[in-house]
Protein backbone atom coordinates (compact mmCIF):
# COMPACT_ATOMS: atom_id res chain seq x y z
CA UNK A 1 0.00 0.00 0.00
CA UNK A 2 1.01 3.62 -0.44
CA UNK A 3 2.36 5.34 2.64
CA UNK A 4 0.19 8.41 2.06
CA UNK A 5 -2.49 9.10 4.70
CA UNK A 6 -6.01 8.93 3.30
CA UNK A 7 -6.48 12.57 4.34
CA UNK A 8 -3.90 13.43 1.65
CA UNK A 9 -6.44 12.60 -1.07
CA UNK A 10 -9.08 14.77 -2.71
CA UNK A 11 -11.97 13.33 -4.69
CA UNK A 12 -13.33 14.18 -8.13
CA UNK A 13 -16.12 12.40 -9.96
CA UNK A 14 -18.90 12.36 -12.53
CA UNK A 15 -21.69 10.67 -10.48
CA UNK A 16 -20.85 7.33 -12.14
CA UNK A 17 -17.48 6.91 -10.42
CA UNK A 18 -14.88 8.82 -8.43
CA UNK A 19 -11.12 9.28 -8.53
CA UNK A 20 -8.73 9.99 -5.66
CA UNK A 21 -5.92 12.48 -6.24
CA UNK A 22 -3.05 12.99 -3.81
CA UNK A 23 -1.79 16.38 -2.71
CA UNK A 24 1.16 16.16 -5.11
CA UNK A 25 -1.18 15.51 -8.07
CA UNK A 26 -0.84 11.72 -8.25
CA UNK A 27 -4.06 10.01 -9.39
CA UNK A 28 -3.95 6.83 -7.31
CA UNK A 29 -7.47 5.37 -7.39
CA UNK A 30 -10.19 5.04 -10.01
CA UNK A 31 -12.66 2.24 -10.77
CA UNK A 32 -13.86 2.76 -14.33
CA UNK A 33 -16.36 3.34 -15.84
CA UNK A 34 -18.48 2.86 -12.69
CA UNK A 35 -17.94 2.57 -8.97
CA UNK A 36 -18.38 -1.20 -9.22
CA UNK A 37 -15.99 -1.54 -12.16
CA UNK A 38 -12.41 -2.87 -11.86
CA UNK A 39 -9.77 -0.37 -10.76
CA UNK A 40 -7.42 0.90 -13.47
CA UNK A 41 -5.57 3.28 -11.15
CA UNK A 42 -4.85 1.65 -7.79
CA UNK A 43 -1.47 2.83 -6.50
CA UNK A 44 -3.41 3.58 -3.31
CA UNK A 45 -3.33 -0.17 -2.66
CA UNK A 46 -0.09 -1.15 -4.38
CA UNK A 47 2.43 1.62 -5.04
CA UNK A 48 4.62 -0.62 -7.22
CA UNK A 49 2.14 -2.60 -9.33
CA UNK A 50 -0.96 -0.42 -9.17
CA UNK A 51 -1.72 1.98 -11.99
CA UNK A 52 -1.24 5.70 -11.52
CA UNK A 53 -1.09 9.03 -13.32
CA UNK A 54 1.61 11.26 -11.82
CA UNK A 55 2.66 14.85 -12.32
CA UNK A 56 6.37 15.37 -11.69
CA UNK A 57 7.63 18.97 -11.46
CA UNK A 58 11.28 19.95 -11.22
CA UNK A 59 12.26 22.02 -8.17
CA UNK A 60 8.87 21.76 -6.47
CA UNK A 61 8.77 23.88 -3.30
CA UNK A 62 5.12 24.45 -2.35
CA UNK A 63 1.60 23.09 -2.85
CA UNK A 64 -1.85 24.50 -2.03
CA UNK A 65 -5.22 23.29 -3.25
CA UNK A 66 -8.94 23.95 -3.17
CA UNK A 67 -12.19 23.02 -4.86
CA UNK A 68 -13.75 25.62 -7.08
CA UNK A 69 -16.72 26.84 -4.99
CA UNK A 70 -19.87 24.77 -5.39
CA UNK A 71 -18.15 22.15 -7.57
CA UNK A 72 -16.08 18.98 -7.44
CA UNK A 73 -13.44 20.57 -9.66
CA UNK A 74 -10.06 20.36 -7.91
CA UNK A 75 -7.53 23.15 -8.30
CA UNK A 76 -3.94 22.60 -7.09
CA UNK A 77 -1.31 25.33 -7.18
CA UNK A 78 2.32 24.26 -7.45
CA UNK A 79 5.24 26.58 -6.76
CA UNK A 80 8.67 25.62 -8.06
CA UNK A 81 12.07 27.27 -7.86
CA UNK A 82 11.36 29.08 -11.14
CA UNK A 83 7.60 29.44 -11.54
CA UNK A 84 4.01 28.73 -10.55
CA UNK A 85 1.43 26.47 -12.17
CA UNK A 86 -2.18 25.51 -11.51
CA UNK A 87 -3.47 21.98 -12.09
CA UNK A 88 -7.22 21.68 -12.64
CA UNK A 89 -8.57 18.13 -12.26
CA UNK A 90 -12.13 17.07 -13.07
CA UNK A 91 -14.26 14.35 -14.59
CA UNK A 92 -16.47 15.97 -17.23
CA UNK A 93 -20.18 15.99 -16.47
CA UNK A 94 -22.22 18.05 -18.90
CA UNK A 95 -25.79 19.29 -18.37
CA UNK A 96 -28.53 17.76 -20.48
CA UNK A 97 -30.26 20.13 -22.86
CA UNK A 98 -33.41 19.54 -20.78
CA UNK A 99 -33.67 17.89 -17.37
CA UNK A 100 -35.05 14.33 -17.83
CA UNK A 101 -37.98 13.15 -15.75
CA UNK A 102 -36.01 10.07 -14.71
CA UNK A 103 -32.36 9.08 -14.61
CA UNK A 104 -29.21 11.17 -14.28
CA UNK A 105 -29.53 14.93 -14.66
CA UNK A 106 -26.06 15.15 -16.21
CA UNK A 107 -24.18 13.37 -18.99
CA UNK A 108 -20.93 11.77 -17.82
CA UNK A 109 -18.25 11.81 -20.51
CA UNK A 110 -16.13 8.88 -19.26
CA UNK A 111 -13.00 11.03 -19.04
CA UNK A 112 -10.47 12.40 -16.59
CA UNK A 113 -9.20 15.84 -17.55
CA UNK A 114 -5.98 17.28 -16.11
CA UNK A 115 -5.25 20.85 -17.17
CA UNK A 116 -1.83 22.17 -16.14
CA UNK A 117 -1.34 25.89 -16.78
CA UNK A 118 1.83 27.87 -16.07
CA UNK A 119 0.80 31.18 -14.49
CA UNK A 120 4.15 32.78 -13.68
CA UNK A 121 7.80 32.31 -14.55
CA UNK A 122 8.70 29.03 -16.18
CA UNK A 123 8.81 25.39 -15.13
CA UNK A 124 9.54 21.94 -16.43
CA UNK A 125 8.41 18.44 -15.61
CA UNK A 126 6.53 15.50 -17.05
CA UNK A 127 3.33 13.51 -16.98
CA UNK A 128 3.71 9.83 -16.14
CA UNK A 129 0.75 7.62 -17.08
CA UNK A 130 0.60 3.93 -16.25
CA UNK A 131 -2.89 2.43 -16.18
CA UNK A 132 -3.36 -1.18 -15.14
CA UNK A 133 -6.40 -3.35 -15.72
CA UNK A 134 -8.56 -5.61 -13.57
CA UNK A 135 -6.81 -4.54 -10.37
CA UNK A 136 -3.41 -5.00 -12.09
CA UNK A 137 -4.14 -8.68 -12.74
CA UNK A 138 -4.49 -8.36 -16.52
CA UNK A 139 -1.48 -7.54 -18.74
CA UNK A 140 -1.43 -4.08 -20.33
CA UNK A 141 -0.77 -3.47 -24.01
CA UNK A 142 0.12 0.06 -25.14
CA UNK A 143 0.13 1.28 -28.76
CA UNK A 144 1.01 4.71 -30.14
CA UNK A 145 -1.49 5.75 -32.79
CA UNK A 146 -0.80 7.81 -35.90
CA UNK A 147 -2.50 10.85 -34.34
CA UNK A 148 -0.19 10.76 -31.31
CA UNK A 149 -2.71 9.32 -28.89
CA UNK A 150 -1.75 6.26 -26.90
CA UNK A 151 -4.19 3.40 -26.58
CA UNK A 152 -3.95 1.08 -23.59
CA UNK A 153 -5.75 -2.26 -23.58
CA UNK A 154 -6.14 -5.00 -21.02
CA UNK A 155 -8.78 -7.18 -19.38
CA UNK A 156 -11.26 -6.35 -22.13
CA UNK A 157 -11.02 -2.62 -21.42
CA UNK A 158 -9.57 0.29 -23.40
CA UNK A 159 -8.14 3.62 -22.28
CA UNK A 160 -7.07 6.42 -24.61
CA UNK A 161 -4.69 9.23 -23.66
CA UNK A 162 -4.19 12.52 -25.49
CA UNK A 163 -1.99 15.43 -24.46
CA UNK A 164 -1.02 18.89 -25.69
CA UNK A 165 2.63 17.83 -25.36
CA UNK A 166 3.98 14.72 -27.14
CA UNK A 167 3.40 11.45 -25.33
CA UNK A 168 6.20 8.91 -25.55
CA UNK A 169 5.39 5.26 -24.96
CA UNK A 170 7.48 3.49 -22.31
CA UNK A 171 6.55 -0.20 -22.65
CA UNK A 172 3.09 -0.34 -21.02
CA UNK A 173 3.27 3.26 -19.81
CA UNK A 174 3.56 6.76 -21.32
CA UNK A 175 5.45 9.91 -20.49
CA UNK A 176 4.92 13.49 -21.62
CA UNK A 177 7.79 15.89 -20.87
CA UNK A 178 7.18 19.64 -20.96
CA UNK A 179 8.84 23.00 -20.44
CA UNK A 180 6.34 25.81 -19.95
CA UNK A 181 6.45 29.58 -19.71
CA UNK A 182 3.68 31.81 -18.35
CA UNK A 183 0.56 31.18 -20.43
CA UNK A 184 1.67 27.72 -21.55
CA UNK A 185 -0.28 24.54 -20.87
CA UNK A 186 0.27 20.81 -20.76
CA UNK A 187 -3.24 19.35 -20.81
CA UNK A 188 -3.82 15.62 -20.44
CA UNK A 189 -7.11 13.86 -21.25
CA UNK A 190 -7.66 10.21 -20.33
CA UNK A 191 -10.75 8.54 -21.76
CA UNK A 192 -12.36 5.20 -21.05
CA UNK A 193 -13.30 3.18 -24.11
CA UNK A 194 -13.18 4.27 -27.74
CA UNK A 195 -13.27 8.04 -27.84
CA UNK A 196 -12.73 10.90 -30.28
CA UNK A 197 -10.40 12.88 -28.02
CA UNK A 198 -7.22 13.78 -29.87
CA UNK A 199 -7.58 16.82 -32.08
CA UNK A 200 -8.03 20.23 -30.47
CA UNK A 201 -7.32 18.98 -26.96
CA UNK A 202 -6.99 22.46 -25.41
CA UNK A 203 -10.23 23.67 -26.97
CA UNK A 204 -12.04 20.51 -25.84
CA UNK A 205 -10.71 20.96 -22.30
CA UNK A 206 -11.85 24.58 -22.15
CA UNK A 207 -15.36 23.73 -23.34
CA UNK A 208 -15.67 20.70 -21.06
CA UNK A 209 -14.45 22.62 -18.02
CA UNK A 210 -17.02 25.35 -18.61
CA UNK A 211 -19.84 22.82 -19.04
CA UNK A 212 -18.80 20.80 -15.98
CA UNK A 213 -18.52 23.89 -13.81
CA UNK A 214 -21.95 25.05 -14.96
CA UNK A 215 -23.43 21.65 -14.10
CA UNK A 216 -22.02 21.56 -10.54
CA UNK A 217 -22.83 25.19 -9.77
CA UNK A 218 -26.44 24.64 -10.82
CA UNK A 219 -26.59 21.35 -8.90
CA UNK A 220 -25.12 22.74 -5.69
CA UNK A 221 -27.21 25.88 -6.02
CA UNK A 222 -30.32 23.77 -5.37
CA UNK A 223 -29.02 22.74 -1.95
CA UNK A 224 -30.77 24.58 0.87
CA UNK A 225 -28.25 23.61 3.58
CA UNK A 226 -26.15 26.59 4.69
CA UNK A 227 -24.42 25.20 7.80
CA UNK A 228 -20.79 24.28 8.52
CA UNK A 229 -18.85 22.24 5.95
CA UNK A 230 -21.46 22.86 3.26
CA UNK A 231 -19.12 22.04 0.37
CA UNK A 232 -17.95 18.85 2.08
CA UNK A 233 -21.56 17.74 2.57
CA UNK A 234 -22.30 18.43 -1.10
CA UNK A 235 -19.31 16.50 -2.40
CA UNK A 236 -20.09 13.51 -0.18
CA UNK A 237 -23.70 13.66 -1.31
CA UNK A 238 -22.90 13.37 -5.01
CA UNK A 239 -20.33 10.63 -4.41
CA UNK A 240 -22.71 8.58 -2.30
CA UNK A 241 -20.47 8.68 0.77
Amino acid sequence: MTDRPIADYAVIGDTCTTALIARDGSLDWLCWPRHDGPAVFLALLDAERGGTCRLVLDGLSGITRRYLPGTTILETTFVTATGRAVLTDFMPLHPHASVPEEGPDGHAQGRVVRRLACEAGQLSGRWELRPTFDYARAPTEAVTQADGRIRFRGGGETILAACTVPLERRDAAAEGAFSLRAGGRADLVIAHGDDTVGEGVSEAVDASLAATRAYWEEWSGRCTYRGPYRDTVLRRSYAGF
